[in-house]
Order: C-alpha cells, then sequence, then structure tokens
C-alpha cells in the first residue's frame, strides 16, 4: 500500500521499491522529494525520476532522501554525474534550467548511498544516521577445499591465465590477489575525486583519514564535514525554503 504524506510543501511517496516521486501541480513553492531506498543497482529509473523532478513545474528544488548502504558503483557514478550536472546547470543557467540538488540522509547512508548524495549542494543528517564506509570491497568465494573433499573436479579451458582470476574452485594466487587489490584502489580514488569536486573546501580532516572504510554517526560526521547540517527531512525542508527563499 503506498501512502502519501503532505508537509511544509514536501510531497512524497513511500513504499517498498527502490525510488518514489508524485509530481506536484498545486504550486509553484514545493519541494521534489525522491526516496532511494536499498542497493543502488541501477542508475536507469533513479536518472529518470530526477529529470522528472527538473520538469516538474510545481517545485522549485529536488530533495533526494537516501537510505541506503551502497550498491554499484558504476551505476552510483552516473547517478553522480547527473545530480552534479542537473544542479550546476541551475547555477550556470542562473534557474532557468536545471533544479538545485539537496540530500536528505535517513538511518544509513554508507559507501555509495553516501557517495550519491555528495553530488548535491547541500546534505543533511540527524545526529544518530549511520554515514561513511567510503571505499571499495570486492569480495570472493573459495570452495577449493570443499570441492575436493567431495571429490568434484573442475576443469576450465581459458583463454589467458586471469580469465578464472577469482572464481570459487581455486585459491587466488599471490599475484592475482594483488590484482584485485590494485583494481579496488583504483575504484575507491575514482570516489575521492568525484567526492572531492564537490565538497573540497567543506571536510574538515584528510579525505583519506575518514575513506578507511569506517562509520560515521551524524555528528561525527558533521564534525568532520562530511554533511552539511544536523538536520532530518523537515528542517532541511524549511530550510531548503529559506535558502532559496521560496514563499511559504
Amino acid at each position: 500500500m503506498k501512502r502519501i504524506y503532505i508537509g511544509l510543501s514536501l510531497i512524497f511517496i513511500t513504499s517498498i521499491s527502490l525510488v518514489f516521486y508524485t509530481p506536484t501541480k498545486k504550486s509553484n513553492s514545493s519541494i521534489f522529494v525522491i526516496e532511494i531506498n536499498g542497493p543502488i543497482v541501477s542508475s536507469h529509473l533513479l536518472i529518470s525520476m530526477l529529470y522528472a523532478g527538473v520538469n516538474d513545474k510545481g517545485s522549485k528544488a529536488i530533495l533526494l532522501r537516501i537510505n541506503s548502504s551502497g550498491g554499484s558503483l558504476s551505476a552510483a557514478q552516473e547517478v553522480y554525474n547527473e545530480i552534479k550536472a542537473i544542479d550546476l546547470a541551475y547555477n550556470k543557467s542562473k534557474g532557468k534550467i536545471g533544479k538545485p540538488i539537496f540530500a536528505s540522509l535517513d538511518t544509513v547512508a554508507t559507501s555509495h548511498g553516501y557517495f550519491i548524495s555528495t553530488a548535491a549542494r547541500r546534505i543533511y543528517a540527524v545526529p544518530g544516521t549511520l554515514i561513511g564506509s567510503i571505499g571499495v570491497k570486492l569480495k570472493f568465494k573459495d570452495y577449493s577445499k570443499l570441492y575436493n573433499l567431495l571429490g568434484i573436479n573442475k576443469i576450465a579451458i581459458k583463454t589467458g591465465s586471469y580469465k578464472d582470476m577469482g572464481f570459487d574452485y581455486r585459491i587466488m594466487t599471490k599475484n592475482e590477489k594483488s590484482l584485485i587489490k590494485d583494481l579496488a584502489i583504483n575504484m575507491k580514488d575514482q570516489i575521492i575525486n568525484d567526492i572531492m569536486s564537490r565538497r573540497k573546501w567543506l571536510i574538515k580532516d584528510n579525505i583519506n583519514k575518514v575513506s578507511n572504510g569506517e562509520i560515521f554517526s551524524g555528528r561525527q560526521a558533521l564534525d568532520l564535514g562530511l554533511i552539511d547540517r544536523p538536520f532530518g527531512i523537515w528542517d532541511a525542508g524549511r530550510d531548503i525554503h529559506e535558502y532559496l527563499n521560496i514563499n511559504k
């Protein structure tokens, strides 16, 4: 069942899917809210909702309500890029195109869930929100001992020595583990570069000290400059109204 909540010109729909929104046509002073719940595994739906928000004539801003512990880096990068492009277009065009985008962090905004929020111009979270876990985790399973115990012999016909790297029927070599580590570091560097392109002057500590996978409370995140205001969604709405001088 879907429930619509209306208050302080915030209009949004909650349910069990990934992204929700409803267009607002009754006034021109509302905030278009997009809820992002769960892993970010695809960018298509979320980007469609972003542009629905841009084209919604009844709203002055977009607020992302994020409750996500991560997902796919490539999907998150596509979402990040569109959030950033839409928000910057608003500034460059002096409000003629695009729309200002803000982020409100719900219970959890970690890993790529936090990453996409950094493309927004302002990030809100209450002191108890879990934030951070910036970085990359690549997981592999090794069932080689189990296969041996069961007498299962897997044979791979491959065209390159690394083609079955990470498969569960054999142990990774030292060189393969090194290659995977280099891959993870390269992916993490991409995330850091994007975060710093938007929050370079806001993060108060060395980015490497806060991007080691550690999770912070909202209060700690505020002290570190990972978020901007210690507000829940309703206070965020009031702050956005004031920031944009939206008529209440």
